[in-house]
């Protein structure tokens, strides 16, 4: 139970104090008495206080500025309660320092071992806050959605498939609800004349991925065109800012040059900025266009070896995309029963996708994490 200040003294300070300061300054005076009054024998000296606050407050020169408080005014008076605190503070750090001065083989334990719990669990949250807490680095991020073929209406088949290009070009045309939709496959090319050969990781997209769906345009140059993702167009490529860097000696002349991938030649017509990695194919240093003749590819719906990502548009619902999609999903089963029956689609938000399978895993290792640190601290 906590103990009471003076009833007397706190009446006096009630009576003394001006409206507009009185809840304010009673509630630092009490909570000063509170600290005091740690233990019984420390009561009496916690009344003794208290009395002293309420006296002060009588002071003629004091009343006049309780009853006409400026700013001045209530400096002085906050001064007076906040000044006692800080000594009190400083006064508890000295005894804490003279305590672990006299422990030093505890002090260096408690240290070694909160730091042990507060960098764990600061390591930690900074993997959780970078995964699972900051939006994706691209505009509108809640837009994006991973687009998958469903294939659990055939024999209990894996919610998330590879994508054929037929199905994806299908899903692609519904443009009131999607900005743009792309499909990627990565490659592992081998990279000659810039020294000794080696074989770099890489992907292709449709064209439109990195400008229309994620919304990422080129630090020098520019994004493929249209016509770059059509059979026989000159190869092009888009290389990242550190293999610019590391491998081309960030050239800023470097567009319109070529690289040989698996000895053909890919004229550099962007390099993306630093730092941008997209959510696939993290490692891949260049990128270029997926070139597929669409009515050729059109007529094998069952070749499925491409990943699907796409950008509803604006005021469009996850809801609303995955019903048109389940729609357009039932429409291709009944063209096209050979290859798509019990074949639908499947939308998953970019973000829940990316983190599918280390959600779990990060939040069980925070919590544990934590309970280290409350360990530390007990």
């Amino acid at each position: 139970m906590r103990p009471k200040p003076p009833p007397l003294a706190h009446a006096l300070l009630r009576a003394t104090l001006p409206r507009e300061l009185r809840d304010t300054i009673l509630g630092d005076v009490e909570e000063k008495f509170y600290r005091i009054a740690r233990t019984p024998l420390e009561y009496g000296d916690a009344r003794r206080w208290y009395w002293k606050q309420a006296i002060r407050s009588l002071n003629p020169a004091l009343r006049i500025a309780l009853r006409q408080p400026t700013r001045r005014h209530t400096a002085l008076i906050r001064h007076t309660v906040y000044g006692d605190m800080m000594r009190d503070t400083l006064h508890d750090i000295r005894y804490a320092i003279r305590t672990f001065m006299k422990n030093p083989a505890f002090t260096v334990v408690t240290i070694l071992t909160l730091a042990l719990g507060i960098g764990a669990n600061t390591a930690i949250f900074s993997v959780v806050d970078g995964i699972l807490l900051k939006p994706l680095p691209y505009p509108e991020p809640n837009q994006l959605v991973s687009v998958w073929a469903d294939y659990t209406r055939r024999a209990d088949g894996p919610l998330r498939e590879w994508l054929s290009f037929a199905n994806f070009h299908d899903l692609r045309q519904e443009t009131d609800v999607f900005s743009d939709i792309g499909v990627y496959q990565g490659f592992g090319p081998t990279l000659t004349g810039k020294g000794e050969a080696q074989q770099i990781a890489a992907a292709q997209f449709s064209v439109g991925m990195f400008s229309d769906v994620l919304g990422v345009e080129p630090l020098i140059g520019r994004s493929f065109l249209q016509e770059e993702g059509e059979p026989g167009a000159q190869r092009v490529t888009l290389v990242s800012h550190g293999f610019w860097t590391r491998v081309l000696g960030a050239d800023p002349s470097v567009l319109g040059t070529s690289l040989m991938l698996d000895e053909d030649p890919h004229v550099i017509v962007g390099v993306m900025p630093a730092g941008f990695r997209p959510p696939f194919v993290k490692n891949a240093d260049v990128w270029r266009p997926m070139q597929r003749n669409i009515s050729q590819s059109l007529q094998n719906r069952g070749f499925a070896v491409m990943r699907g990502m796409g950008r509803m548009a604006p005021g469009v619902t996850l809801e609303t995309a995955r019903a048109r999609a389940t729609a357009i999903g039932s429409r291709l089963e009944e063209q096209y029963p050979e290859s798509n029956l019990g074949v639908g689609y499947a939308l998953f938000p970019l973000r829940d996708d990316l983190v599918a399978q280390t959600r779990t895993g990060l939040w069980v290792l925070l919590a544990a994490v934590g309970f280290v640190l409350l360990i530390a601290c007990v």
